[in-house]
């Protein structure tokens, strides 16, 4: 794996954890170093993406989630998610 990120796709981490700071760990990056493991009690986000500069567009989705005491994950979002093309 690679500590470099590329300027158009996915160019962010997946999510991370919150709670007294709104970035905090786990870390869901892709550099070699993390070793971060969700366990019960977590909050975290999963936000993945897509962002491409060059053609004018990018989409993301943001979902709030926790890992419950019987390790479930519960999605804390609800919200709809459509896919909107404009004409």
């Amino acid at each position: 794996m690679t500590d470099d990120y590329p300027e158009s796709g996915y160019v962010h981490t997946l999510g991370h954890g919150l709670g007294l700071s709104i970035h905090e760990q786990p870390s869901f990056s892709h550099v070699s170093s993390n070793t971060d493991v969700l366990a019960p009690g977590h909050v975290f986000t999963c936000e993945p993406g897509l962002y491409y500069p060059e053609r004018g567009f990018g989409i993301r989705i943001e979902d709030v989630l926790w890992v419950d005491l019987d390790g479930q994950v519960r999605n804390l979002t609800d919200f709809p998610k459509d896919m909107v093309i404009p004409l």
